[in-house]
């Protein structure tokens, strides 16, 4: 029984991790993709070289913030969960539904994408202002929003007119918040092992 609770406890404090990880290792053997310029999503896109492990992996995070979800509300961090749920659901379909070969965007990714991002950023929100959490955690809160919100307007407006720098914008801001997610999740893992 035991182990039943500790793989979404696992699956939590991992997710974020296994993402970043993937990200870097497979930007870095896929041909011709550039680090600073190209999205996450080129390298889980049709056609691309290692789309599968990539695939993986936003199913891997999304899982983990799905489970990550369930540990905040059974803490009652309501806000907390109801934005990892939004995260998490948005990370699975993103991707799920890959972006087409031609570079464009496909309109269930892109949304999928838009919900992903838009429930980290509420859920490290939600934290900040979440009074049953540690101290340090909500510090630590504001500080990945105080990074993540000015590379995501960046990220946004270069969405129009994609320069050199657009793919850092977005690993910038997506590995603060799962940083933060990831703290938040070991801070609740010792409880929920426990409560196994």
């Amino acid at each position: 029984m035991a182990g039943v609770h500790r793989l979404p406890v696992t699956l939590a404090v991992a997710g974020g991790p296994v993402f970043t990880l993937a990200w870097l290792g497979l930007g870095w053997l896929a041909p011709g993709h550039e680090q600073r310029a190209d999205t996450i999503s080129a390298l889980a896109a049709e056609d691309a070289p290692l789309a599968a492990p990539m695939i993986a992996a936003f199913t891997v995070l999304g899982l983990g913030q799905l489970s990550l979800a369930a540990l905040a509300a059974g803490r009652r961090l309501v806000a907390v969960s109801a934005s990892l749920v939004m995260a998490g659901l948005g990370t699975v379909l993103a991707g799920a539904f890959q972006v087409p070969d031609d570079g464009t965007a496909a309109t269930v990714h892109t949304l999928a994408a838009t919900a992903a991002f838009g429930g980290l950023h509420l859920a490290a929100l939600a934290g900040t202002l979440e009074r049953s959490l540690p101290r340090g955690l909500r510090v630590a809160a504001v500080v990945a929003l105080a990074v993540a919100l000015p590379h995501t307007v960046w990220f946004t407006v270069a969405l129009d007119d994609p320069g050199p720098w657009l793919g850092y914008a977005e690993k910038a801001f997506t590995t603060v918040l799962l940083a933060w997610t990831t703290a938040l999740a070991l801070s609740m893992s010792t409880d929920g092992v426990r409560a196994a």
